[in-house]
């Protein structure tokens, strides 16, 4: 049986040094922040095709956030604190799947394929190690 894409991104991110050392619930905790930092970098990418000053406004909140976001992520032990019980798990897959369907909508949208994107560039940040 082949890996599949998201098996092969999750296997770059341990290469990387990402993944160990965490339990299931400190791990996706973790990246629901990384998430939330990759995802404004995304609607940057569209800061200067809106005209509209409320979605400039709120882009300049967001980058904002995004520092924070980014600094929580890199501090290790800031996640020792976090311990989900089942019912917090179930929820945060559906919440995960809610995202997941943006993203697909966007890559179709875009005209490419996120998973596949995923793959590639996790691959070409192995050698970078973590930041």
């Amino acid at each position: 049986m082949s890996e599949t894409p998201q098996r092969q991104v999750y296997e770059n991110l341990a290469a990387r040094g990402y993944v160990h050392g965490w339990t299931a619930g400190q791990l996706g905790a973790r990246q629901a922040f990384k998430a939330i930092e990759e995802a404004i970098e995304w609607a940057e990418c569209f800061r200067t095709a809106s005209q509209h000053s409320q979605v400039n406004a709120t882009l300049d909140r967001l980058r904002e956030a995004s520092r924070e976001v980014r600094a929580l992520f890199d501090n290790r032990s800031a996640w020792k604190w976090v311990d989900p019980n089942g019912k917090q798990l179930e929820a945060a897959r559906w919440e995960r799947a809610d995202v997941q369907a943006t993203l697909c909508v966007a890559s179709v949208s875009g005209g490419c394929d996120s998973m596949a994107d995923a793959v590639e560039k996790t691959t070409s940040d192995i050698k970078r190690g973590v930041r």
